[in-house]
């Protein structure tokens, strides 16, 4: 989102972007607590892009992913989880 976000107004739109796509539609966030390094860990409900259909695969995924406190943008990525 940090990257494509201007550049996609919706799902049709990822067709465009370059090169593969990694890209997960967040459903919901589940879960999110801070491990002892102080980043946190997020646990998320999603949906996959699927490069061979175009289009997101329709099942539900769970995945715990770790948010590092180093990055430059930590805070503006925790409150836009945090608010979902």
């Amino acid at each position: 989102m940090a990257f494509y976000s201007s550049r996609i107004k919706n799902e049709y739109d990822i067709e465009n972007l370059p090169g593969h796509k990694d890209i997960w539609k967040i459903l919901s966030v589940t879960n999110i607590s801070k491990n002892k390094n102080g980043d946190s860990e997020v646990t998320i409900n999603y949906l996959e892009f699927s490069n061979l259909t175009k289009d997101f695969k329709k099942r539900e995924k769970t995945k715990t992913i770790v948010i590092k406190r180093k990055w430059n943008f930590y805070n503006e990525l925790m409150d836009f989880l945090v608010e979902m």
